[in-house]
C-alpha cells in the first residue's frame, strides 16, 4: 500500500487486508468496545493536555490516530469506506458553515463578534435548512 495515499484510505485498505486474513473482531460489539476504549484513552490525554501536562500534549496525536484506526476498523463491519464518510461529512460541514456565514453577513455582523450561544443557534438553523435534516 503506497505511503503517498491519503492516510484514511491507506488505513482502510490495510485494515481490509488484515480483515480478509482473519485479523478481525468476531463481532461488532468487540469492535465497538475497542472504539470506546480508544476514545477513553484519547479523552484522558486531551483533558491532561488542556490542564497543561506537556507529556499529554505529545500523546494527543498518538491517541487520535488509535481512535481513528479503531473507528475505521468498525466501519469495515458495514463495508463503509471511512475516506468517503469523512469526505461527505466535510462537505456537509462546509455547506452548513457557508450558509451560516451568509446569514451572519446578511445581518450585517461578523462571526468573531458573535457570542457562543448566537453562533450555536445560527449553526442549528444552518443545519436545519440542510435537505434531509431533521
Amino acid at each position: 500500500m503506497p505511503a503517498i495515499f491519503p492516510a484514511l484510505l491507506r488505513a482502510h485498505r490495510i485494515l481490509a487486508k488484515a480483515d480478509r486474513a482473519g485479523f478481525r473482531w468476531r463481532s461488532s460489539d468487540g469492535a465497538l468496545a475497542k472504539v470506546r476504549e480508544e476514545f477513553a484513552e484519547f479523552e484522558e490525554v486531551v483533558v491532561a493536555a488542556m490542564e497543561g501536562d506537556q507529556r499529554a500534549v505529545e500523546e494527543v496525536a498518538w491517541e487520535f490516530g488509535d481512535l481513528v484506526m479503531s473507528l475505521a476498523t468498525l466501519l469495515l463491519r458495514f463495508e463503509i469506506d471511512p475516506e468517503l464518510a469523512v469526505r461527505e461529512a466535510t462537505g456537509r460541514f462546509e455547506r452548513r458553515f457557508r450558509r451560516m456565514e451568509s446569514a451572519v453577513g446578511a445581518d450585517g455582523v461578523v462571526m468573531p463578534d458573535l457570542d457562543r450561544e448566537d453562533l450555536l443557534e445560527r449553526w442549528r438553523l444552518a443545519r436545519q435548512s440542510e435537505p434531509g435534516s431533521e
